[in-house]
């Protein structure tokens, strides 16, 4: 029988080798010409995927959905849609450090001219991605040692490495998305909620109900 993720070590050099790759991709992704971002994004978070179950093959165990956990998700990304509607009037309203709608219709734009199908193929990707990776690698190593801090320092992590894309709100908003969903897997146990979190999140706020 296969063991969990939690009770197999992951030799440190395949951990550092595999940060550097997604660090790599995820740079790629916002170095390239905008009209590529997309292509840029499907690569990077293609590379999350793999890294993820390189890193270690039975990363699947950690996918434990039950109902309390599938709801958690659904109530976690409309929740997260709500912070970012209240963020987006206090963005609006107060243009903290400079901040206000130029930067977030930057980001908006980077998806405007996609189809709808293949704006839905790029959601999945991004939320199977960030979370095997983020949530079902590095969160889950750092548990072990941070506890419940482990959730913030991940977000710090990835926030960081959104630097590279020179837009303040994309940092913040991954922070913030981050920490929400890091608390999400911290306490359920769940990678499939967290991937149905993410995933229903991007699609509200990119999709149904965009607050730009």
């Amino acid at each position: 029988m296969r063991q969990p993720l939690d009770n197999q070590p992951i030799p440190s050099s395949r951990i550092i080798a595999g940060f550097i790759v997604v660090s790599l991709a995820m740079l790629e992704m916002f170095s390239v010409p905008r009209a590529y971002f997309v292509l840029g994004s499907l690569v990077a978070t293609t590379c999350m995927i793999c890294i993820a179950f390189m890193s270690h093959p039975n990363l699947i165990s950690m996918m434990r959905p039950t109902l309390p956990t599938i709801a958690a998700g659904i109530v976690g990304a409309i929740f997260l849609y709500l912070v970012f509607l209240g963020g987006n009037e206090f963005v609006r309203t107060v243009s903290p450090l400079g901040i206000g709608a130029s930067n977030e219709g930057s980001i908006y734009s980077l998806f405007a001219s996609t189809p709808i199908l293949l704006r839905l193929i790029v959601f999945f990707l991004d939320a199977l991605g960030f979370e095997s990776y983020f949530r079902g690698i590095l969160q889950q190593l750092a548990v072990k040692k941070l506890g419940i801090g482990s959730v913030f320092i991940v977000a710090l992590v990835d926030a960081a490495i959104h630097f590279s894309s020179l837009n303040p709100l994309f940092v913040v908003t991954t922070f913030i998305a981050d920490s929400v969903w890091g608390i999400n897997y911290y306490f359920a146990k769940d990678l499939s909620s967290n991937i149905l979190d993410h995933f229903l999140w991007d699609i509200l706020i990119f999709i149904v109900i965009p607050v730009s």
